[in-house]
């Protein structure tokens, strides 16, 4: 690879990366001030929330995946086949299991209606994570 090409991309990734951190920290900078502390703490309580069950729905499963099919083999499609068959499964039983606990923690708690739905709509962020391929 050429010095050229190599400065290149670093610069885009490295821009990229700091466009990223700019624009989050604004936002957050403007969602607090525009939905208020309460409304701001409510919304890091679910992503606290979301974050443990997104942690355990991922488990690190397509790490393993990708190390056991990196192996040398006659049959790759066949191995890659498998370990994503598996893998998906078991990040969708995963991912049911995780919302079961929302609805328990929905049901045992006398929630607001705007935690409520925000709860709801974290569950299909999880669903949508069990399902994306890595």
């Amino acid at each position: 690879m050429s010095k050229r090409k190599l400065l290149k991309n670093i610069f885009s990734l490295s821009f990229a990366e700091f466009a990223t951190k700019g624009i989050s920290f604004f936002l957050n900078a403007y969602l607090a001030r525009t939905i208020g502390v309460e409304g701001y703490g409510i919304l890091a309580n679910i992503n606290a929330i979301l974050a443990y069950l997104l942690m355990f729905v991922s488990l690190g499963f397509y790490v393993v995946g990708l190390r056991e099919c990196a192996t040398d083999s006659d049959d790759k499609f066949v191995k890659i086949q498998k370990y994503f068959s598996n893998i998906t499964s078991i990040k969708l039983f995963c991912a049911i299991l995780s919302l079961l606990f929302i609805i328990v923690y929905i049901s045992l708690n006398d929630l607001d209606y705007l935690i409520f739905i925000s709860l709801i709509i974290g569950s299909i962020q999880i669903i949508a994570y069990a399902i994306v391929v890595d």
